[in-house]
């Protein structure tokens, strides 16, 4: 199987319409999607899509498959969830819940600046973790046989945080149902994050839940002492730590790192199985012994505020991105939509603008807007475009005054004098434009020889005629831009409004603003 269509923003994938890329991984594209039903409902979505480059590659179409079976059978609210596997014109694609936040490695990169993740915070994510990890262990089918599902990419990537404060457990492309044959991992391949697998995955032994405890003990490592516990030079000396080394402790570091916890800590990132915590529910007992602080009931809500103060200004990007590519998609303007197919003009030009502003320095680019102010930048700017609209419209008349009143000299009759509009001028600023003077009416009888010299005369007078017109052209070709768009009817989005946040552009190509999603 291929696909049959190169996807853009404004594609349908059946009941689907995309918005906006959010992430690119090794495998697959995620896309911010909305779901549009009756009477103006709408529901947003992430979907994911195979890359075309690996769909020649064998069994890439079976991995996705396991992973939209197995992941559409887990449902606890710590685990993200999936809706449906669809496929449309050749296009295989797996739609999942939309989860408002960031992946914990992108949380952890910002709270590196202000002195770490605090302890609570900390403790309080990996708790969340460990109720969705279990929920995946205990998977079983429909007769009751435990599936003996293994994550094997238990990674900070793959840990939403949301704004709320609730965490979740997502993909599971290179998850593996133990219990039953599978071929989709070929002898000798390995699967996940080197700096996260258990010494047996790397190994490439046979793997249970545990190999998922030993990865999530690096997070829980990670997250509270702000380093890795096997970080080397280069991956080989990671690779060599993780099945070799001893990491150090933390208290060793940090004085006040409660013992209790370095002993869960440390049980979790022990070399052999054996020796791990069995579950993922002891290991979540252990910590709520460690650190009770983090995991008391209503601790969510704190970690909601916690991450509101550390990447508030980035979620109101999000919700201001996907916000604009809806109206865009309302009016057609996204590249893959059906009035916009092919060029994607539209959709560009909302980073343009952006970056017009803000080296303008206009006031918006500096302030932090609400979605009120939003609403309000683009307003402006559609009343911005009103007046370019109408400047050239000025200038169209006046081009026209000009040429008429330069016939009306050859004729004998005196013009008004022609009116100058700046370029900066509005339709509302501009002195209004003096009608053209009427030709005179052509006479009745047949009209006389001319002489040489009149012939000569009416030669001069047309040539500077033609001058004169062509001198207009030029002067309000220079004035009006090459692209004058198309009046915007009242109450219609304009396609170039483009919110900013922080002094920095929304730009709604950059794949790069949600974090690393695969």
């Amino acid at each position: 199987m291929t696909n049959m269509i190169s996807l853009l923003p404004g594609h349908e994938l059946g009941r689907y319409e995309l918005l906006v890329p959010v992430a690119r991984g090794g495998m697959a594209q995620l896309w911010a999607a909305r779901l549009r039903g009756t009477r103006g409902f709408q529901k947003i979505v992430a979907i994911k899509t195979l890359l075309p480059e690996v769909l020649a590659h064998e069994n890439i179409e079976n991995m996705f498959l396991e992973e939209a079976t197995l992941a559409a059978q887990i449902h606890h609210p710590n685990v993200v969830q999936t809706i449906e596997l669809g496929e449309h014109e050749g296009t295989l694609y797996l739609v999942m819940e939309w989860v408002h936040g960031e992946p914990l490695s992108m949380v952890c990169q910002q709270a590196a600046r202000e002195r770490g993740i605090p302890l609570p915070v900390a403790v309080n994510l990996i708790g969340q973790a460990c109720r969705g990890l279990h929920a995946a262990h205990e998977l079983c089918d429909e007769a009751g046989t435990p599936l003996g599902l293994v994550h094997r990419d238990v990674t900070p990537q793959n840990l939403l945080v949301g704004y709320s404060g609730k965490l979740k457990l997502a993909d599971f492309g290179v998850a593996k149902a133990t219990a039953r044959i599978s071929a989709h991992t070929q002898d000798g391949e390995v699967k996940g994050k080197l700096a996260y697998m258990a010494p047996e995955q790397i190994a490439n032994r046979p793997l249970d839940r545990r190999a998922d405890i030993f990865g999530l003990g690096v997070v829980l490592y990670l997250t509270t002492t702000g380093r890795h516990p096997f970080k080397g030079d280069s991956p080989g000396a990671t690779v060599r730590n993780i099945c070799t080394a001893e990491p150090a402790r933390p208290t060793e570091f940090i004085a006040d790192y409660p013992p209790a916890l370095e002993a869960v800590v440390m049980k979790a990132l022990a070399k052999s199985p054996d020796e791990r915590w069995s579950t993922a529910e002891q290991l979540l007992s252990a910590v709520q012994a460690a650190a009770p602080e983090g995991v008391e009931t209503g601790f969510d809500e704190r970690v909601g505020e916690w991450m509101q103060r550390l990447l508030g200004a980035r979620a109101e990007d999000r919700l201001a991105q996907v916000r604009l590519a809806q109206q865009l998609a309302d009016r057609g303007g996204l590249p893959g939509s059906q009035a916009g197919i092919g060029s994607g003009s539209s959709f560009r030009a909302v980073s343009l603008d952006a970056k017009h502003s803000e080296s303008t320095g206009s006031a918006a680019s500096s302030a932090r807007e609400t979605p009120e102010a939003s609403a309000a930048l683009i307003a402006e700017n559609s009343a911005g475009r009103r007046k370019v609209v109408a400047l050239g419209v000025v200038l169209g008349l006046l081009g026209a005054s000009l040429f008429a009143a330069g016939h009306a000299v050859s004729s004998g009759q005196t013009a008004a004098p022609p009116v100058v509009v700046p370029q900066h001028a509005s339709a509302a600023a501009a002195p209004p434009i003096p009608s053209a003077p009427a030709l005179a009416p052509a006479p009745s009888e047949e009209p006389r020889p001319q002489s040489a010299g009149s012939k000569q005369q009416e030669v001069a007078t047309t040539a500077a005629e033609k001058r004169t017109e062509r001198s207009v052209f030029k002067t309000t070709k220079a004035m009006v831009p090459r692209t004058a768009p198309a009046p915007i009817a009242q109450g219609a989005v304009p396609e170039t409004a483009q919110p900013e946040r922080g002094g920095r552009p929304i730009d709604a190509w950059n794949a790069d603003t949600f974090g690393g999603r695969r």
